[in-house]
């Protein structure tokens, strides 16, 4: 799911002081005007003499609670009255970029499975599975990058039970020999499931190709081999590090009255005691500095899968608003000009579809995702997303069309926060990676202040040759690949000519470096000498290349240096020579230049007798 954050800004404080005015009046009617007025806020919801305290609670213009327990833990909260139920949901924030020394072993959705509806001290799993049957069995848990979370949905009626159950995970689970072993097993089926799905394949290679150091290029359940040196004793050490209160918020959503939901949070998590403070540094991804390519063949495939990725933002820059917007302007939907065009019209692609994928730790990313039918249009293919892409580098985009994407975006976030479920997994996802539980909801009108040219400026800034990431699935053919250097990259056999004044050229291509190498050979050198003029040629090669009569020593030297070329000259017993080597790009510059050299050598007076002099 793709994070949305808008960028903060400074509450009115008229708002303010009505959200603190709504807060103190819902107070009120759960505890009585008097009471609330002479109490202090722990004992307004936990009673006197409770060692786990509510220490601050803050109302939000929205209406979302947030309340800090004394032992760390966040408690977020929100009423919505459309329907008598709630879910109750308790996220951690470990996932597999916290792993630390378990990093690759995918320990983060192991626990997972162990935690969820497993044995505490209090119930066996066989209790709990009765429990939540009774509740209508709709929970669930899920592990990503950076969270970890369980929830229960439920009758607005069950939200206490709901909360105990959670809490009896957190606080009391005990991991046994048995579901160690059992849940091993389950977690290594569904990750041989990870190797035959043509999509996760896909997926992973992408992460790898795009991140060497960030651990975010491992995969969440981990590698087969790697998870399975995991001990029991290490899952228990995981649990005691990561799952304390400090590392967790609790957020429910339903049709409650806050102050009974959160004391009845407190009470269940009574007895649970604040952890060592948790801070993890993430790695700094190095710059990309030139394309990469990572490709997997997969049997039983009959479509080639590519991504075309470029890193971007994390959640709270503020480009993450015209990104989005160009993402929907290349691929939400049939209007989109990478659907329009490469899918419809030019029918080169099954399907084709564009994200801004932006996570609160500095690893984002955008993604162009196509299935591609014939393998030999995936070139064509990538040629003409690069084209959207430069079109959208030098052309504004339409303000009738950008209009229509904003609202486009702006309504499938408002349609995808409709559910409690989706507005519980919003609120604790900004609270945890931006610090504010509503900065999903800020995101509608960071949308629509997003102008043709941001969107013009993040598509030249972000995307170009050297930052793409290309990763690709292709069908696996009848028999091992030719081991050969594809064409564009062959050698060639010497080739020899002769021009019209009677020198012989001969001429070899080889790419494997871009650089073009010469010489130019006479016959001369000690054969061509007499006593008379005996060391004459290497005399004469020490003077020749060093001027023209176009160039002068200084020019001639700059000129070359300023290309990173080299000239030199020399003689042997048989041959008089000249050698030079630039860059491919150089290429017709050195030939010039080697042309004035050959043609027009000054053996300049005053060089010669200042090498006589040397020799």
């Amino acid at each position: 799911m793709n994070r949305h954050i808008a960028s903060t800004e400074r509450p009115h404080f008229a708002r303010t002081f009505a959200a603190a005015c709504a807060a103190l009046a819902v107070a009120q009617l759960a505890f009585g005007a008097e009471s609330f007025y002479e109490r202090k806020p722990a004992d307004i919801f936990m009673g006197e003499g409770a060692k786990l305290t509510v220490d601050v609670v803050s109302v939000s213009d929205s209406g979302t609670v947030k309340a800090d327990l004394s032992n760390g833990m966040v408690v977020l909260l929100k009423e919505n009255h459309t329907a008598p139920v709630a879910i109750v949901q308790v996220t951690v924030k470990t996932g597999s970029i916290y792993e630390q020394e378990y990093l690759g072993t995918g320990i983060s959705h192991l626990f997972e499975h162990l935690m969820s509806g497993g044995t505490t001290t209090t119930r066996t799993e066989e209790e709990t599975r009765t429990i939540l049957e009774s509740l209508g069995n709709m929970t669930n848990a899920y592990t990503s990058t950076n969270s970890t979370s369980y929830f229960i949905k439920t009758a607005a009626p069950d939200v206490d039970t709901a909360i105990g159950l959670l809490a009896d995970w957190m606080v009391n689970t005990q991991v046994t020999e048995k579901e160690f072993d059992r849940e091993m097993k389950v977690v290594q089926r569904e990750s041989e499931r990870t190797y035959t799905s043509p999509d996760r394949v896909l997926f992973r290679m992408a992460g790898e190709n795009m991140f060497r150091v960030h651990p975010v290029r491992y995969p969440i359940i981990g590698y087969d081999h790697v998870r399975a040196k995991l001990t029991i004793e290490d899952v228990r050490r995981y649990r005691a590090r990561m799952y304390v209160p400090n590392n967790m918020a609790v957020v429910a959503v339903g049709d409650f009255k806050w102050p009974d939901v959160l004391e009845k949070i407190r009470a269940a998590f009574e007895g649970f005691p604040r952890g060592a403070a948790l801070a993890i540094p993430l790695p700094k991804e190095p710059e990309q500095v030139s394309r990469r390519v990572m490709k997997k063949s997969l049997a039983n495939l009959n479509t080639t899968l590519l991504t075309m990725s470029c890193r971007t933002v994390r959640l709270t820059h503020p480009d993450l608003y015209p990104l989005d917007v160009m993402a929907a302007v290349l691929g939400h939907g049939e209007s989109s000009r990478l659907v329009r065009i490469i899918r419809n019209e030019r029918s080169l692609v099954q399907s084709i579809s564009a994200w801004s994928y932006t996570p609160g730790f500095d690893a984002g990313r955008f993604t162009v995702f196509t299935s591609v039918p014939q393998a030999e249009n995936v070139d064509e293919v990538i040629e003409a997303v690069k084209e959207q892409i430069r079109k959208l580098q030098t052309e504004p985009v339409d303000e009738t069309e950008l209009a229509r994407v904003k609202t486009q975006v702006a309504a499938n976030h408002i349609y995808g926060s409709e559910k409690i479920g989706s507005q519980a997994r919003s609120i604790v996802s900004s609270y945890l990676s931006a610090g504010d539980p509503d900065f999903d909801a800020r995101y509608v009108a960071g949308i629509k202040d997003v102008t043709a040219e941001e969107v013009r400026r993040v598509a030249n800034e972000y995307f170009s040759d050297d930052k793409l990431c290309l990763t690709i699935v292709e069908p696996k053919g009848e028999g091992p690949p030719e081991a050969r250097l594809p064409e564009a990259l062959e050698a060639t056999p010497v080739q020899k000519s002769t021009l019209k004044n009677g020198l012989t050229l001969l001429l070899k291509r080889n790419p494997n470096v871009p650089v073009v190498a010469f010489e130019l050979y006479f016959l001369a050198g000690l054969r061509a000498e007499t006593t008379a003029t005996s060391g004459i040629s290497s005399f004469a090669a020490s003077l020749w290349g060093r001027s023209t009569k176009l160039r002068s020593q200084v020019e001639l030297a700059a000129q070359l240096e300023g290309m990173g070329a080299s000239l030199s000259t020399g003689s042997g017993s048989n041959t008089f020579f000249l050698r030079a080597i630039c860059l491919s790009k150089d290429f017709e510059e050195m030939v010039e230049i080697i042309g004035d050299v050959v043609i027009n050598p000054a053996f300049d007076p005053d060089e010669c007798e200042k090498l006589r002099v040397r020799i």
